[in-house]
């Protein structure tokens, strides 16, 4: 099962490896894609230089070190 139409509250949690996204829905969905194309734009919406929230990029950041 996909996620299919998220309503607000619910939670995504996104894994990312090479060109793979994997993702799973607090709805009990799942899904998968393979593209580098869109696993780049997803990275940068949370980790390029205007990131959608700096404040979980510096936790990630600081997780990684």
């Amino acid at each position: 099962r996909n996620c299919g139409s998220l309503q607000k509250g619910d939670e995504v949690i996104l894994t990312i490896r090479g060109d793979s996204l994997d993702c799973w829905c607090s709805n009990g969905g799942k899904g998968s894609l393979q593209s580098e194309v869109f696993t780049r734009a997803v990275c940068d919406v949370y980790f390029g230089k205007q990131p959608i929230s700096p404040a979980a990029k510096a936790s990630v950041m600081k997780g990684i070190q």
